[in-house]
């Protein structure tokens, strides 16, 4: 499994919490690679980057590994890093 559908990385990382939800924001075009929309077949890479908005939350995430399945909410610093900018609270 070198390289896995966008939809299966975003549910095996827990950035969505089913596959099918993950490929409807991929359908809906909350999920960039790069500065494209990603369609939910596409395949991903090592280094990539993510923009995935959901809701009004929009999160960077560069993938460093790729998982076989499902990972554990402690295994997720192995597989990509969040670059995702600290929310503004001054207001």
């Amino acid at each position: 499994m070198d390289n896995p559908r966008l939809d299966k990385v975003l549910w095996s990382l827990r950035v969505f919490t089913t596959r099918s939800i993950a490929m409807a924001a991929c359908r809906a075009g909350h999920v960039l690679i790069g500065e494209l929309e990603a369609k939910p077949g596409r395949d991903v890479h090592l280094g990539d980057v993510l923009v995935v908005r959901i809701g009004v939350i929009t999160r960077t995430l560069k993938l460093i590994a790729i998982p076989r399945s499902r990972v554990s909410a402690k295994q997720l610093p192995e597989f990509m890093t969040d670059h995702t900018p600290q929310p503004n609270m001054s207001a």
